[in-house]
């Protein structure tokens, strides 16, 4: 799937406006910087979700894609579970901080799954989101992590979630 049809998919989910769960798995399709753009349009369109999982991991987006992506997430305050899978791309620690700056107003998770494998956030990027997960998110009851190949030395987020 490219930009094009991502864009197509995007406009006919948007016609469900009051659905509450939404998986959408979009993982190593060619939807680039126009097609994360329009998956973040979508998630400002509807905000009734209670649980979202996305797959975007993909080798072909970076930090402006992502951002617009995660931008649409600040519709969701009621969101109550959350799966981001974006592994293998190249958000960078930009992206890491987008990410946080959102997490930040979802403050009814309590189920979170971040897959950011690849991404190029390091020890800033891992430690800025442990920081924003543990102030932030009190209602969380479970959480997965998975943050490898992040070119992490393991002294800053582990340091804050202990």
């Amino acid at each position: 799937m490219t930009e094009t049809g991502t864009k197509d998919l995007t406009d006919v989910i948007a016609k469900y406006s009051q659905i509450e769960t939404l998986g959408l798995n979009l993982d190593f399709n060619y939807i680039k910087n126009e097609g994360a753009k329009e998956i973040g349009a979508l998630l400002s369109k509807i905000t009734t979700l209670r649980s979202l999982d996305l797959g975007v991991a993909s080798k072909n987006f970076g930090f402006l894609g992502f951002n617009k992506l995660v931008k649409g997430l600040e519709h969701q305050k009621g969101l109550r579970s959350l799966t981001l899978r974006c592994g293998v791309n190249r958000v960078g620690v930009n992206g890491a901080s987008a990410l946080n700056e959102v997490l930040k107003d979802l403050t009814n998770l309590e189920y979170l799954n971040i897959g950011m494998v690849e991404n190029y956030i390091g020890d800033e990027g891992i430690s800025e989101l442990t920081k924003t997960i543990t102030e932030n998110l009190s209602k969380l009851k479970t959480l997965v992590l998975n943050l490898g190949f992040n070119d992490a030395k393991g002294y800053g987020g582990i340091r804050v979630l202990k």
